[in-house]
């Protein structure tokens, strides 16, 4: 009876050091998220913007980084509300996800726009397979959230792909080495997201230095 005690007791520090451990990523996800746009939005070369050719591609990377940054502002510190109020890990399929990544795909398209500097082809490539998967996002939660962690992880899976096919601008205006090494800053987020609980968290060193990367590429022809 003793062990069963003492086993019932360890698992329940494991519960609660697990619940903190999440509230805490997520709270630190919403704090992160919003530092990285506030040094984005005073990046120098958004202070200069009104004086390059392409003023205006720059300045749309920059509000749409600044659009979605309420978006996940709101869903990370919606996690940490429920997980508090439900006292468990909560399910992440919600409103705000969908707003989250929608905000995201609005991001890529955008942006793509931008890198593209105008490109009528690239965009509509970019817009109808963004706007499929907000599409996709919209329905499955209309439906109930039905497909749980599966489905979330498919729905991350294409908002992987969409953010990984937009930068590819940069390399179709002939700029191979800005490319690479924004790709490179794009996988290394990917990379921390999915190797330290911390790492959503983490990934926002390499996102500040992408968005600036982006901002650079935007200035130039």
């Amino acid at each position: 009876i003793a062990a069963s005690a003492l086993g019932v007791m360890g698992s329940g520090k494991k519960s609660d050091a697990a619940l903190a451990e999440f509230r805490l990523c997520q709270t630190l996800n919403a704090v992160s998220i919003l530092i990285a746009n506030i040094f984005v939005a005073f990046a120098p070369v958004g202070q200069i913007a009104e004086t390059l050719a392409f003023a205006d591609d720059v300045q749309l990377i920059k509000w749409a980084a600044l659009v979605h940054c309420p978006c996940s502002v709101v869903y990370h510190l919606h996690l940490t509300l429920r997980c508090f109020l439900e006292d468990k890990v909560p399910q992440r399929s919600s409103a705000t996800r969908v707003l989250d990544l929608a905000g995201t795909h609005f991001c890529c398209v955008a942006m793509g726009w931008a890198l593209s500097h105008g490109s009528v082809l690239f965009f509509c490539a970019n817009f109808i397979m963004n706007f499929a998967c907000v599409i996709s996002l919209v329905l499955r939660q209309l439906r109930g959230g039905e497909g749980g962690e599966r489905s979330e992880h498919i729905e991350f899976l294409r908002l992987g792909v969409c953010s990984a096919i937009y930068p590819t601008a940069i390399l179709v205006r002939g700029h191979a080495a800005a490319f690479c090494f924004s790709f490179s800053l794009l996988a290394m987020m990917g990379g921390l997201m999915c190797a330290h609980p911390l790492g959503h968290c983490l990934s926002r060193v390499p996102l500040t230095l992408y968005m600036c990367s982006l901002l650079e590429s935007a200035a130039k022809a």
